[in-house]
């Protein structure tokens, strides 16, 4: 649990997805859609899959939890670049904060003449 918890969470989400790419590239161009991520405020993922009802949809269904549930550690250069990718965003994340901060700034010096140090 906890941030820990949720960041690993997402590391495992990312490379399944990034795993999944290529073997069901044939699925989305016939229509088919894919997900899977982690539940934020659950402990636990979720994976889904939508289209036309067939036997493609389960076909496809049954490959992206297989692929989810157990994806490919082993891949150190995908998981280098699902970890990378990670914690660039976390790292945007503190930009779009501080963003906000200085815009709130920016309004209270417009409105009041200087901004607030609290």
């Amino acid at each position: 649990g906890g941030p820990a918890g949720w960041a690993a969470a997402k590391l495992w989400a990312r490379l399944a997805l990034e795993q999944l790419e290529k073997p069901l590239y044939d699925a989305t161009c016939a229509g088919l859609d894919y997900g899977c991520g982690e539940s934020w405020l659950e402990s636990g993922c979720w994976a889904s899959a939508s289209g036309l009802a067939g036997p493609g949809l389960w076909k496809l269904l049954d490959a992206v939890c297989a692929g989810f549930a157990k994806p490919d550690w082993t891949d150190a250069a995908a998981f280098e670049r699902c970890r990378d990718r990670l914690a660039r965003s976390l790292a945007n994340v503190d930009k779009g904060r501080a963003d906000a901060h200085a815009g709130r700034w920016r309004r209270e010096w417009a409105e009041k003449g200087r901004p607030t140090t609290d």
